[in-house]
């Protein structure tokens, strides 16, 4: 008995140690001016904090995380996976927070508000992500609840069939764009032989940083950036089947393939892969331009960087020295104090390494079509990006990078 107790006393030391320690990898702080003391202020924080926790667990230590010990039941009944702003960031768990504080909306409603620094740009670290969420009270639990859940409701509704458009009022809405989107997503489809969707939730907001509101983000690394042109884009959440998007998002295709190849794959946790999203560019669009568009851009950009090796990484690269893009740094002299990125080489109108991964499908159904594409797609991964392109494509690793640069140069 008395070994049976020391062995639960080791259990729940270090258990507070796996505790603690995972709070403080999380680098979390209370603004100074708050009283920590005051009881409900421990309760919620206490409650916030631990579902950021155990999201850190399940990211490192794969342990699993009970959704619905901190999510209303009322969100489950919403979406598939609550976390609207999870989807979107994907990491802000990981961050170091700054818990900015809880405003009392009444006496079951909570507003929680929380920063979070980027970890890139060390020691001069960047902010990264600022945003709210609600917290109710229910017979004496605490139940996170989404700002989107309520925003929401104050939206314009277009319907047809599976598609459900919804817009803010000072949004321009384009019927005929809209009739169009739904018909090219139906030939997709058929052409494919993917599986009629169930309904599909589209939200339009005039800019990307008003999209960004309505789901309850105040600020996200990639805007007021851009100063010379109105920032666009969108995302989507699969699991859900939610897509945001801004002014122009009738036009758009992309986000609504995540969801169809998410239903083809029979997806029960949503995987992103990087062949999805050359297959979103090649089929759909991206930010507002057809393929061909980008195609022509990837063509320049890699002709004027030819120390990229696409055979090396097909996603990443550094640019040194704000001047030109490496694969190799190993042969590369340069000054450690100097800044390094490791960028997706993404400039304002292009993601490039989407367009690669586009390429990539254009030469799949050049050389196999529908059927040979679709299987890439059930097979492929992000750790087997290679392996499947050899085996579907008959593209060695070290061909691929001059394979590549010779497709586009051959035909943009």
């Amino acid at each position: 008995m008395k070994n049976i107790y020391l062995l639960f006393i080791c259990f729940i030391s270090q258990f507070c140690i796996a505790q603690q320690s995972v709070r403080d990898m999380r680098c979390v702080r209370v603004r100074s001016c708050i009283d920590t003391t005051n009881t409900q202020f421990k309760e919620i924080f206490d409650f916030w904090e631990n579902y950021q926790d155990d999201l850190f667990r399940n990211q490192f230590y794969k342990d699993s995380v009970c959704m619905q010990k901190y999510w209303a039941e009322s969100e489950f009944l919403k979406y598939e996976n609550p976390d609207i702003v999870l989807r979107k960031t994907k990491i802000y768990f990981m961050l170091p927070e700054l818990f900015l504080g809880i405003e009392i909306r009444n006496d079951t409603l909570f507003e929680i508000k929380s920063l979070y620094s980027s970890v890139y740009m060390k020691p001069n670290s960047d902010m990264y992500l600022l945003f709210s969420t609600y917290v109710i009270k229910k017979n004496g639990n605490y139940f996170l609840y989404n700002k989107f859940s309520e925003n929401k409701k104050k939206l314009k509704e277009y319907s047809k069939e599976w598609l459900h458009i919804y817009y803010t009022d000072d949004y321009k809405f384009n019927n005929n764009e809209a009739i169009n989107l739904f018909e090219r997503a139906n030939k997709l489809l058929k052409d494919f032989d993917f599986y009629q969707p169930e309904p599909v939730h589209y939200y339009l907001a005039p800019t990307y940083t008003e999209l960004l509101d309505i789901a309850g983000i105040d600020f996200l690394f990639n805007v007021y950036i851009p100063s010379s042109n109105i920032k666009t884009g969108g995302w989507s959440k699969p699991d859900s089947r939610l897509i945001f998007y801004s002014q122009g998002g009738e036009a758009n295709l992309h986000e609504f393939i995540h969801i169809f190849i998410h239903d083809f794959r029979k997806n029960i946790d949503f995987k992103d892969y990087d062949l999805d999203e050359g297959f979103c560019c090649y089929f759909g669009d991206h930010l507002g331009f057809p393929y061909k568009t980008h195609a022509k851009r990837l063509k320049i950009f890699l002709n004027n960087n030819p120390e990229i090796n696409l055979s090396e990484n097909l996603q990443v690269a550094f640019l040194v020295n704000n001047k030109k893009y490496y694969s190799d740094t190993i042969n590369i002299k340069f000054n450690y104090n100097d800044t390094i990125f490791l960028s997706n080489f993404y400039d304002d109108s292009t993601n490039y390494s989407y367009i690669i991964m586009a390429a990539i499908c254009e030469i799949a159904m050049q050389k196999g079509g529908i059927e040979l594409l679709k299987q890439m797609l059930l097979e492929i991964t992000n750790d087997n990006n290679y392996e499947i392109i050899e085996k579907y494509l008959g593209i060695k690793r070290k061909d691929l990078n001059s394979y590549i640069r010779n497709f586009l140069n051959e035909n943009y």
